[in-house]
């Protein structure tokens, strides 16, 4: 249980075989327009092998309106690490919903893991997006991992033409973009604010990630 509003969480690590270096979830949590960036995996006596979950690590409660990038598989004394769970975010239960997840990065090796997004059946991923997540130095592209049908209105790895960087380097929607109206309603959109405090469902619908379009 408990509730994270409103905050930054950056620079923390997670080593070994275990979850959440940023947020570790479950319950009833919830996490609300909160920054998780530049957490990273390292590792001292399992071999290569690191849990997931970098970022937020999600066995319950939901993730909304926030922003989960920079985090670092690979920031560890090898070139790689072994990692079958996301960087990013890896949503084991609970509920992402209107968040991004961007510029994460995974190992170069040859079990470099998953970088973005990892999600397994039963969990809901609404309007979230989720992009640019992999190993820059390699050309590899890592956004998502599991089931595909727990994606609802999120859209995954958009043209990078849809989006422009705000003064952090976060994705953000631009006129005509993709993202924009492209969401569906939740039980939350019509009193819930975006990162930058701007209200929820400016247009025609809510639109996915962390940010509303905003003219």
């Amino acid at each position: 249980y408990g509730t994270v509003v409103d905050c930054v969480v950056d620079n923390n690590s997670v080593k070994n075989h275990y979850y959440g270096g940023g947020i570790y979830m479950q319950k009833a949590c919830l996490v609300e327009r909160t920054v998780v960036t530049n957490n990273f995996c390292r590792n001292y006596t399992y071999g290569n092998i690191c849990g997931g979950g970098t970022g937020v690590y999600i066995n319950g409660g939901t993730l909304r309106n926030s922003v989960v990038a920079f985090n670092d598989g690979n920031k560890i004394d090898i070139n790689y690490v072994l990692l079958t769970p996301a960087i990013g975010v890896y949503a084991n239960g609970g509920t992402v919903e209107n968040s991004t997840i961007y510029g994460n990065t995974c190992g170069n090796g040859a079990y470099a893991g998953f970088a973005g997004l990892t999600a397994v059946s039963g969990v809901k991923i609404v309007n979230t997006l989720v992009v640019a997540n992999g190993n820059p130095e390699t050309g590899f592209v890592s956004d998502f991992s599991g089931d595909e049908t727990v994606l609802d209105h999120s859209i995954v790895n958009p043209p990078v033409n849809q989006y422009r960087l705000d003064d952090s380097g976060i994705p953000v929607p631009v006129l005509g973009s993709v993202l924009v109206d492209s969401g569906v309603e939740t039980s939350t959109s019509a009193t819930a604010a975006d990162l930058a405090g701007n209200q929820r469902t400016l247009g025609a619908a809510v639109d996915v990630g962390a940010y509303e379009f905003v003219e």
